[in-house]
């Protein structure tokens, strides 16, 4: 893709770029030095592309590329790099602390849980944990074990955050906890979009030592599966979870591919799937399989999924596709207009987690709920009526 075709900055390129030379050149012990990026002759606002590695989560990452190609970066810029690296390396030592406690606690008690995402990427898929940084402990536990773990976790002086139902902390870091993989225990009608068997799933859980204590983690066409789905519903807003990705499927077998495909066949993941590795490709640079690609395609779409996705990829949507994208996956109208209602009629801890708890039961909060549905939905379907003029 051009720089004309594209709606990233010069700043969100170089560091796709960058990254993308750090995964080129990335070995199990660290990353290998690669003299010819030359970033430091780049036009660049450092303050911008600062900015866009903190938002997107791989400042750390990007630190340690440019210190180990010795890059003739401004000092003040590596100051301000280092600082979230150090940063990070120390709230992932206080994560995986807590984290060490809390499955522990929940192996002695024979409470069934998984890792999820971040907590197992840090010390799985990164040679330093301090790579990835940690914004919280994503555990799945069975519905029918939720309230055996949350007397685990009061007794390890964990309470609920007051309008979120699924969140704990101690006042150091924050646990969220889940049932399913696609926020359907928050908004159930998500569940429409897609046929996750969840009894698989947890079948298909493999063993794998996280925070030095032996847990359950995904198989690992389920994380990536779960991966990309978790990147789209929040519209690519961090390209840390591409970076996620793109670690996941390096140097993967005919038959992993194939086992992917298959599981995306049976979860109906296809489409989230695929428009979750084209994103990839068109950043980080990502090879993913002809075949998986081909395979994945989606078959039908209409007018407004082909367009707002067509930006999505090119870097010219904004962050409010997420939900809407819901939407795209759900072929029964009824679907269709069940989440449409449940998203402008939310539960109320739902509300709570968007407005605050003291605020969910006013006219004036429900009316905003709706607000902020129909101008989203419009902001979007403008963008694919300014595509098609162009």
């Amino acid at each position: 893709m051009s720089d004309d075709d594209s709606g990233w900055v010069a700043e969100e390129r170089t560091l796709f770029m960058l990254l993308r030379r750090a995964l080129l050149h990335q070995s199990s012990s660290g990353f290998e030095a690669v003299n010819d990026l030359k970033i430091e002759d780049m036009p660049l606002d450092w303050d911008r592309f600062i900015d866009y590695a903190v938002q997107g989560g791989v400042a750390p990452m990007v630190y340690v590329r440019l210190r180990e190609d010795q890059s003739n970066i401004p000092a003040e810029v590596m100051g301000r790099l280092h600082g979230f690296y150090v940063l990070t390396a120390a709230e992932n030592m206080e994560y995986l602390s807590y984290a060490r406690e809390i499955f522990g606690r929940c192996k002695n008690k024979e409470i069934d849980v998984i890792a999820l995402r971040g907590i197992t990427f840090a010390e799985v898929l990164y040679p330093d944990p301090a790579l990835r940084p940690i914004s919280d402990i994503d555990l799945l536990v069975r519905p029918e074990q939720m309230s055996r773990l949350m007397a685990c976790l009061l007794s390890l002086g964990y309470w609920n955050i007051p309008g979120h139902p699924h969140q704990w902390t101690n006042a150091k870091v924050v646990l969220d906890v889940h049932t399913d993989l696609i926020g359907g225990d928050r908004i159930s009608a998500r569940r429409r979009s897609v046929d996750i068997n969840m009894d698989a799933v947890w079948a298909a859980s493999v063993s794998s030592p996280v925070a030095d204590v032996p847990i359950k983690k995904l198989a690992w066409e389920d994380e990536v599966l779960t991966c990309g789905v978790h990147a789209i519903k929040h519209s690519c807003d961090r390209i840390l979870w591409f970076v996620d990705m793109a670690l996941m499927i390096r140097d993967r077998k005919p038959e992993e591919w194939n086992r992917l495909i298959e599981r995306a066949q049976q979860f109906k993941l296809e489409k989230p799937t695929y428009y979750a590795f084209i994103y990839l490709q068109n950043t980080i640079g990502s090879a993913i399989p002809g075949h998986v690609l081909k395979t994945l395609c989606p078959s039908h779409t209409g007018w407004l999924e082909r367009r707002c996705m067509e930006r999505v990829m090119a870097g010219k949507q904004t962050g409010r596709f997420g939900e809407l994208f819901t939407l795209f996956m759900m072929e029964r109208i009824i679907d269709k207009w069940s989440f449409i209602k449940e998203t402008c009629f939310p539960q109320r801890d739902v509300l709570a987690q968007s407005y605050g708890p003291s605020k969910i039961d006013g006219l004036f909060t429900r009316f905003r709920r709706i607000w902020h549905v129909a101008d989203m939905a419009y902001d979007v379907v403008k963008q694919g009526m300014q595509r098609k003029r162009n």
